[in-house]
């Protein structure tokens, strides 16, 4: 499946169409990216994912529903961004529960940092979105805080906001499981 749907550094024209695009970072076992690809199959998903059972799960799905619109990266997200993406190509970037890395000395591991935020601005079109979703409240206030002093982006919403949520992830059922209040945001490009 992976010469099919799986994308290496640098590739060249992804989709032979004109649609809007979505990239998710980190889809974990694919669920979501696949949901959506299903949905919406008059819009094109990339996903990228360095955890490789994730990815053999994804291209399980996709090898007994194959769709057309959904590419996959086994990259480091920095690296795909960096050398393969576009500025002002993606309409929508997806970080669904990333990895809250909850302990106070290990927070500088975090994704959302304000440099990473800064280089997603120059990779979404103007009036992107970037939807983070997480289930660690001292998470979510960092988010906060990272968007809140953020030149690029301004909240359009928080809280409810399930448009590209439409099946619960494991990380979330996990979350829910553990009592943890789930925290969505969408952002837009200033």
């Amino acid at each position: 499946m992976w010469p099919k749907y799986g994308l290496e550094l640098a590739s060249d024209k992804i989709f032979d169409r004109k649609a809007k695009l979505t990239l998710e970072i980190g889809f974990g076992n694919g669920e979501t990216i696949f949901s959506l690809a299903e949905k919406y199959p008059d819009q094109d998903f990339i996903g990228i994912e360095v955890y490789k059972p994730g990815i053999i799960s994804l291209l399980a799905m996709l090898k007994n529903n194959p769709l057309d619109n959904l590419r996959v990266y086994g990259e480091d997200a920095v690296t795909v961004l960096e050398k393969s993406i576009p500025d002002e190509s993606l309409d929508k970037i997806l970080i669904l529960f990333p990895d809250p890395w909850p302990k106070k000395r290990h927070h500088k591991r975090r994704l959302i940092q304000p440099k990473f935020i800064e280089f997603l601005a120059k990779k979404l079109k103007p009036k992107g979105f970037l939807h983070i979703a997480t289930d660690w409240e001292n998470y979510a206030n960092h988010i906060t805080e990272v968007m809140k002093n953020s030149d690029d982006f301004t909240i359009y919403k928080s809280q409810s906001f399930n448009q590209e949520r439409i099946i619960t992830t494991k990380f979330e059922k996990r979350g829910k499981k553990l009592g943890h209040q789930i925290f969505d945001f969408k952002f837009a490009i200033k």
